[in-house]
């Protein structure tokens, strides 16, 4: 159970180092957009510069918003793998708790029951005790009532009984 848990704790340990992976990696996509916009804004500087007409400053500013969203559209595609793959993970460690838990309570039923048997198996010892000490006390009842009678057969074959009859 605490190696499955462990398990369970490393497998979210790295999802999340993968989390933090990604998230870097969309730092550093975001920083390589930035540098891509500051080189186009020294692009469109030396545009101007070279007098070229707003045709050159249409299609600089096309290419940038086809870079931007790109850009854009592959970390959105990135995160959302991302967050998928991280939600089949969380629901496959919530199914392990629950089937740890009900492995758990199956262990607590079977525990119970195996109490339960112990009890009874001690009541039918006691029982049994009891029983072989009210043989033994019938048995030796009849003993005595048996020498009691062979006693007063005895005395009666003489002839006389005893006085305290």
């Amino acid at each position: 159970m605490l190696a499955q848990q462990a398990a369970m704790l490393a497998e979210l340990q790295e999802r999340e180092d993968r989390l933090v992976e990604t998230q870097a990696r969309e730092a550093a996509l975001r920083a390589a957009q930035q540098e891509m916009q500051l080189r186009l804004q020294e692009q469109e500087l030396v545009l101007k510069k070279m007098s070229l007409q707003e045709l050159q400053d249409k299609e600089l500013a096309l290419r940038r918003a086809a870079l931007e969203s790109q850009v854009a559209a592959e970390l959105a595609l990135k995160q959302a793998a991302l967050e998928r793959e991280l939600a089949g993970k969380e629901a496959l460690v919530a199914q392990q708790m629950r089937a740890a838990q009900a492995a758990e309570a199956a262990a607590r039923e079977a525990a119970l029951r195996e109490a339960a048997a112990a009890r009874a198996a001690e009541a039918a010892e006691v029982a049994s005790v009891e029983g072989l000490a009210l043989a033994r006390g019938r048995e030796e009842r009849q003993a005595r009532n048996a020498a009691l009678r062979e006693r007063e057969e005895a005395v009666q074959g003489c002839g006389h009984l005893p006085s305290n009859q």
